[in-house]
């Protein structure tokens, strides 16, 4: 009897350990979970533009058959580019256990309200779009494979300087976390190489958004276009702040006859001077609002690396248009997503708090040339 109940028992044993690895196999899905988060609503370009680009990577990753055998899905959030809204789809994001990672916001005030959550939550975000210093300062779970403001300030002084020639230049920026930062880190550059800062004027859009007022806004900068209008040389002028308010901002400065060159700070792509063909005057004489403009972007199909090339292609194949730096970017931030899913060796995707970890972790070690990934924009690290 003894012999039977001891065989008895290690049969049983051995039962509950197959038991508990077939039930780790069982409740382990075979999936991964992405969120993207931005103005994804299927009316805005942009917003089209990021889950296009997101959407193409991870289709061409699911095709060769996922990660460690997992397909990955991805799950819409429209936050509008409303900070209030975005904080509360971060918090539906941060609650959902299936989603291990966010790519998103696409704007720096969302992503600033946005990653408080993410902080406090525990879920790693990586943005391609958001420049702010302060989207990734003090906050260990928030990534991006973007320039911020400090190196784009710097570099447009560097190229002023040195490429332009520039001896002055004004600032008219705005106050919030982009404009600011930017229009900074630029003045500080500028003055080292020697550039004079003439004038400094801003207006903040912010505070008057947030008070429900937007025409408000045209009038604010009509105020401040008359105080650069009434400045003898004001030298090169610098826009510090989103392009929406340059697109603005230009209409006034060439309307009031101001022909002084121009430098826009933040990401100008083809997209965004297409928006001066919404003006009579840029129909009918091309070129009127956007000659003697310069102005920074991530990415150019003209220019485009081996890598990119493909994109472009495939891009086009599947949605039927060149893609944006919005698409090419948020393309990028997917592959720092998978690269990072991939390297953090994720036993059991259902235990949420632990995979998260794992995943801000591995986008942590992302950190030199040789982890670099090959973008579409650049090497990612």
């Amino acid at each position: 009897m003894y012999t039977i109940s001891f065989a008895v028992a290690v049969l049983a044993l051995l039962g509950i350990g197959i038991f508990f690895a077939w039930k780790s196999k069982l409740f382990d899905r075979n999936y991964i979970t992405i969120a993207v988060v931005g103005p994804i609503n299927g009316v805005s370009k942009r917003g089209n533009a990021i889950w296009n680009g997101v959407s193409l990577c991870i289709d061409e990753i699911n095709e060769q058959g996922g990660i460690d055998g997992r397909q990955i899905k991805l799950l819409a959030f429209d936050d509008g580019d409303d900070r209030r809204l975005a904080i509360q789809k971060a918090e539906e994001i941060a609650e959902n256990r299936e989603i291990n990672l966010v790519l998103g916001n696409n704007l720096s005030s969302t992503s600033i309200a946005a990653g408080r959550i993410y902080k406090k939550k525990g879920i790693p975000a990586i943005t391609a779009s958001a420049s702010s210093v302060s989207v990734t300062k003090n906050n260990e779970w928030f990534f991006r494979v973007s320039s911020n403001t400090a190196f784009s300030g710097k570099y447009i002084a560097n190229f002023m300087a040195k490429n332009l020639k520039t001896k002055k230049a004004s600032i008219l920026f705005d106050k919030n976390s982009v404009g600011s930062s930017l229009s900074r880190n630029f003045e500080s550059q500028a003055n080292n190489l020697g550039i004079e800062i003439v004038k400094k004027w801003s207006f903040d859009s912010e505070k008057i958004k947030t008070d429900g007022n937007a025409s408000k806004l045209d009038v604010e900068i009509q105020k401040v276009v008359s105080e650069v209008l009434s400045t003898q040389d004001p030298g090169m002028i610098f826009l510090s702040m989103l392009n929406s308010e340059s697109v603005k901002v230009l209409k006034y400065l060439r309307s009031s006859g101001i022909k002084h060159q121009v430098f826009i700070g933040d990401e100008f792509s083809a997209e965004s001077f297409r928006m001066f063909q919404e003006f009579p005057k840029e129909r009918a004489i091309l070129g009127y609002y956007s000659n003697g403009v310069y102005a920074v972007t991530p990415f150019l199909t003209d220019v485009a690396n081996k890598e990119a090339k493909v994109f472009i292609k495939k891009y086009k194949e599947k949605y039927g248009v060149e893609p944006s730096w919005h698409a090419a970017s948020y393309y990028d931030a997917a592959l720092a997503a998978v690269k990072a899913i991939r390297n953090a060796e994720i036993v059991d995707i259902t235990k949420t708090k632990l995979s998260r970890l794992l995943i801000k972790k591995a986008l942590q070690n992302i950190d030199n040339h040789e982890k670099s990934i090959e973008g579409v924009t650049k090497r990612i690290y």
